[in-house]
């Protein structure tokens, strides 16, 4: 039986809960440090900090 891949949706909420995890434990990051230890290009990066921000999980400086 094989697997669907994951919408989306899944894997914004999975890549955003990733790079939070890693805020909380290592603190401030900038965007090319998060894509990096995420895996994630900077511009998708770049999304996710907007998406946790406008939920007010971050607080973009700088």
């Amino acid at each position: 039986m094989s697997r669907d891949p994951g919408t989306p949706r899944l894997l914004r909420r999975l890549n955003d809960r990733a790079a939070l995890e890693l805020l909380l434990g290592d603190g401030p990051l900038t965007r090319a440090e998060l894509g990096e230890r995420t895996g994630l290009s900077k511009v998708t990066a770049g999304q996710l900090l907007a998406r946790l921000e406008e939920r007010g999980l971050v607080e973009v400086a700088g």
